[in-house]
């Protein structure tokens, strides 16, 4: 009886190992309804889009579009932030502390700017605050532009975290912007940064 207790005790302890061992697998712990990873496992973010988009993540930048015959799409990176180009960028007479997002933008835009001479902000949202990852300030802002001869409607969310600028952008034709607008918003929300 000893020895049968003792193989049974066995057996339970390697169907735990081997239950443990598949629930640690590369699964999401959550992903949305409807939604699918479109992040590299290795990245510091996740992100997730509808599971009919189109990921692309080639060019060192994850992106996704609506589908072939629609290219409104989402951006997503990550990259180092050159404090020194937004402390530089102070304007003369700017007493006011500004936050470290709005000096960056500051800087953005007026960069965005010399490509897009005809950039016009959305004023009912332009630095909107807002929270990604439960926990990180960020800022919306919305601005049309013309590329090519024709005009894109653009979103874009920034996010600081330490030394790192996360940047999403939703880019649109401007006329197709608002068919995917409150999809691109739940995109954002579902954004994690580790």
């Amino acid at each position: 009886m000893k020895k049968t207790l003792k193989k049974i005790i066995l057996a339970l302890f390697a169907v735990i190992l081997v239950l443990g061992a598949v629930s640690c697998g590369d699964k999401d712990d959550f992903v949305p309804a409807g939604y699918k990873r479109a992040s590299n496992k290795n990245a510091d973010y996740t992100l997730y889009v509808p599971e009919s988009w189109i990921v692309d993540m080639s060019t060192g930048v994850t992106t996704a579009r609506v589908s072939k015959s629609d290219s409104s799409n989402i951006s997503f990176m990550g990259f180092e932030l050159d404090k020194s180009l937004i402390n530089s960028e102070t304007s003369e007479g700017d007493t006011e502390e500004k936050s470290m997002l709005d000096k960056f933008w500051d800087y953005y835009s007026a960069e965005f700017l010399k490509t897009f001479p005809d950039m016009k902000y959305d004023e009912n949202v332009n630095g909107k605050e807002m929270v990604i990852s439960k926990k990180y300030k960020a800022k919306e802002y919305i601005y049309t532009a013309t590329v090519t001869g024709a005009e894109y409607k653009f979103m874009q969310i920034v996010v600081i975290k330490g030394e790192t600028v996360y940047l999403l952008t939703y880019t649109a034709k401007a006329d197709l912007f608002d068919d995917h607008y409150d999809t691109a918003k739940k995109i954002a929300g579902y954004i994690e940064i580790k």
